[in-house]
């Protein structure tokens, strides 16, 4: 019996998921000191960065079973201005390289241990206004 409940026991740990933790940064890759600003129905979370630097948005964000997703879509619209100059908005919809398209527009790489860093990359040609 005793043999029986340490298989059993042995078999629990091995069958249990590891955690998965995900980390987003957001690089600005101008020269300019910027500003991204996140708009929700109630709530506004700002985020500043400096020209060639990179922040976390959120760090360490870990589950059992797989690297938790970021989910932007609570956001109305995310605006990148520069002082009170705004240089884009972005909105779920917006065409071309869009801060919601977390599995198309930011780059990931597997650290060890199962984590996955996740990078939205801001460059120049993410200044320039397109027609909507």
């Amino acid at each position: 019996m005793k043999n029986y409940m340490c298989v059993v026991f042995i078999l629990f740990l091995c069958s249990c998921d590891p955690d998965a933790c995900s980390e987003y940064l957001i690089k600005n890759s101008t020269n300019l000191d910027l500003n991204l600003t996140f708009i929700e129905k109630k709530e506004i979370k700002e985020v500043n960065i400096e020209k060639q630097y990179v922040v976390n948005f959120i760090e360490h964000n870990c589950d059992t079973g797989g690297a938790p997703l970021l989910y932007l879509y609570n956001y109305n619209s995310i605006y990148l201005s520069k002082g009170n100059e705004i240089l884009k908005v972005w909105k779920p919809d917006t065409k071309g390289k869009n801060i919601y398209n977390i599995d198309k527009d930011w780059s990931v790489r597997e650290s060890p241990k199962d984590n996955f860093i996740y990078t939205f990359e801001i460059t120049d040609e993410d200044l320039i206004r397109q027609e909507e």
